[in-house]
């Protein structure tokens, strides 16, 4: 009964929230408001209903807290070596990292920057419950015998679910793909270590926070 529910949940998951964002098409152009909505509030209850079935299949370790910050810590400095690393080697061999015309919106009153710091951390929370956390562990409960897995199968769910993450970025070019390649190997690292989404939704945040600060150096703020 659990792995038909899994599965399910599984094709639920897969057809509306992972491949809508790999048909995005690349643009030289894109256009963003970066705020909390209603319509994020529904991405995260998702996210939450998914973690918490984690946890009751999976307890959360309990490491000393100060071993799991480091984790997080060493996951952002990882993150955003990767990206610069990136950003450099694109920019030398004459190639864009980001859309050519890219348009953010960014905070202009104290209220709008919380909206925004909200907004990102949701973003981070939904994609780390969604790519770390649900589609490993429900490929992992559908194709395990006797509580055990394949260790040949766990090396290609591991990286079919990197490539979902990655192809989730397509619409940004290649180069984001790349980068979204190697930081959700970094992040899934930080996971599997830290057995929590949390530690590895703080990584994603502070470095999707950084992201953003770099951006404005380079795209068209309104």
């Amino acid at each position: 009964m659990k792995k038909k529910l899994i599965f399910i949940e599984l094709l639920i998951i897969f057809s509306y929230f992972i491949i809508p964002p790999m048909l995005k098409s690349p643009s030289s152009t894109l256009s963003t408001t970066l705020q909390f909505s209603i319509f994020m509030l529904f991405y995260v209850a998702i996210a939450i209903i998914l973690t918490v079935q984690y946890f009751i299949s999976k307890p959360p370790l309990h490491k000393p807290i100060f071993k799991l910050l480091l984790a997080s810590i060493f996951t952002i400095i990882l993150l955003f070596a990767t990206a610069s690393s990136i950003i450099v080697l694109t920019s030398l061999l004459g190639e864009k990292s980001i859309p050519q015309k890219i348009t953010i919106s960014f905070p202009t009153t104290f209220f709008d920057f919380l909206n925004l710091l909200l907004a990102i951390f949701s973003a981070a929370f939904y994609e780390e419950a969604i790519y770390r956390v649900f589609l490993p562990f429900a490929l992992i409960t559908l194709l395990s015998k006797d509580n055990t897995i394949n260790k040949h199968y766990h090396i290609a769910i591991e990286v079919f679910s990197i490539l979902c993450f990655a192809l989730g970025h397509r619409y940004l070019g290649l180069a984001a793909v790349i980068n979204a390649v190697i930081c959700g190997t970094i992040l899934r690292f930080c996971f599997l270590y830290t057995q929590n989404p949390l530690y590895s939704t703080i990584s994603h945040s502070i470095y999707n926070v950084l992201a953003v600060i770099l951006s404005s150096l380079f795209v068209k703020i309104s």
